[in-house]
């Protein structure tokens, strides 16, 4: 197929960028204001990002302290259009529906990893959808082959799960959450049984790294979100080969 102007890809990415960077805002307000995680919640999101309704929030301290940084909302929304402006490059060049379905999944890794990063929950709403869009595209043969998404889904969800319960019964208390579950075994569905291990390594590094930045010597008795550094794994690997062949 012949490719998209270069000149496409920044209001492309924008476009598509500003509407993350605000539905990743109003889930995050949401959470912070204590409503539940369910489909109500998902559809006020959805309302509030696209200014369908008015929210109306509880004046908590969370809320007071956004409102005082009048730049975050620029910030992310430059953050989020920075990220899909790379994960749309190989799509203007080659659309094709894999090319597609990556600037997809990476939209929804960078929303549930400032959702995870700002609150520390991973919903279902967003991580479930993605699971099953990366079996449905496994089923015509995309990225993967769908005995292999099965399979990779499944060991994503089980090796964590298995590790959690072993660190609970030394510690007594979980160290993974379910989303992080949940979220793997999404990224399994995308990626396969062989990529799998590597991916896992590489979000164990990167948070150890950051843990240590951040805490030092005291990163061992403290905890951070993983789902942000499950994101950033999946995006590195969605991207990094389509990337690489489009500068080449």
């Amino acid at each position: 197929m012949i490719g998209l102007p270069g000149w496409w890809l920044l209001p492309v990415a924008a476009f598509i960028g500003v509407p993350c960077a605000a539905f990743a805002r109003s889930y995050v307000a949401h959470i912070h204001d204590g409503r539940p995680l369910d489909a109500a919640m998902l559809r006020s999101v959805v309302g509030h990002t696209f200014r369908l309704t008015t929210p109306r929030f509880k004046q908590t301290q969370h809320q007071q302290d956004r409102k005082a940084q009048p730049n975050s909302a620029r910030g992310l929304a430059l953050f989020c259009s920075s990220i899909l402006l790379v994960a749309a490059g190989p799509f203007a060049i080659q659309p094709s529906l894999a090319n597609l379905s990556i600037v997809v999944a990476v939209a929804g890794l960078t929303i549930l990893g400032v959702i995870d990063a700002r609150t520390g929950f991973l919903p279902d709403a967003l991580t479930m959808p993605m699971l099953w869009l990366g079996i449905s595209l496994a089923w015509f043969d995309v990225h993967v082959a769908l005995h292999d998404a099965v399979a990779a889904a499944a060991l994503g969800y089980l090796f964590p799960y298995l590790s959690d319960v072993a660190f609970r019964f030394v510690r007594g208390y979980h160290g993974l959450g379910g989303g992080d579950m949940k979220l793997l075994a999404a990224l399994g569905a995308w990626f396969g049984c062989t990529a799998l291990p590597s991916l896992l390594l590489a979000a164990c590094v990167l948070g150890i790294a950051a843990s240590w930045l951040r805490y030092g010597g005291r990163a061992w008795a403290r905890s951070m979100a993983f789902g942000p550094f499950l994101s950033l794994a999946g995006g590195i690997g969605l991207i990094a080969e389509p990337v690489v062949q489009f500068l080449f």
